[in-house]
């Protein structure tokens, strides 16, 4: 029993592996994800024909997040306002929140996203299939630029979030990399 035991366990490991590979394949993209939406259906990424071929500026974050407010407040406001009447760009929040309840709460609370942008609920938390694609292994919020194919173009700390920068500088830093992103028309 204890040899089936361990012989089950090394299996489903390197099915684990194989999957988390699978879905870290340098021709994925964020299409190939799925998430829930405000309605809490499932959502398919691909689904969303009207943003395919438009930058997505995706901010990862979870309710609770004393960060994820801040950056959304004295960052991604001003930004979003910058590119309201853009039809090159969409903004979405991507919550790793495991309870949706809370998720739908902190959206109406306005704190860290807003119901004027596309809010998803990513399918798995902490562990989904997302996380690892993008490669978020510490540090919330986590900005990610993708270009009009559904590809990282850039993420993180380096561009998007500049720790030590002040907000002005945040700011501008988001803008120049999202204009650049719309300028890049492949």
């Amino acid at each position: 029993m204890k040899k089936l035991l361990l012989i089950t366990l090394f299996v489903l490991s390197i099915a684990g592996i194989n999957y988390a590979q699978s879905n870290n394949r340098t021709d994925s993209t964020i299409y190939d994800f799925k998430f829930y939406d405000t309605k809490v259906d499932q959502f398919n990424m691909k689904d969303l024909k009207p943003y395919k071929g438009k930058i997505m500026f995706i901010d990862f974050q979870f309710t609770g997040c004393g960060g994820c407010v801040l950056y959304y407040g004295n960052v991604l406001k001003p930004v979003k306002e910058y590119f309201k009447k853009s039809n090159d760009v969409v903004f979405i929040a991507v919550s790793v929140d495991d309870d949706s309840y809370r998720w739908l709460g902190s959206i109406y609370r306005g704190l860290q996203t807003d119901e004027s942008q596309i809010n998803l609920l990513a399918l798995g938390g902490f562990k989904a299939p997302i996380i690892n694609f993008v490669g978020i292994d510490a540090g919330y919020p986590y900005p990610v630029l993708f270009d009009r194919n559904g590809k990282i173009i850039t993420k993180g700390h380096k561009v998007l979030l500049t720790k030590g920068a002040t907000a002005e500088k945040r700011i501008q830093n988001v803008i120049n990399a999202i204009e650049n992103a719309i300028k890049e028309k492949g």
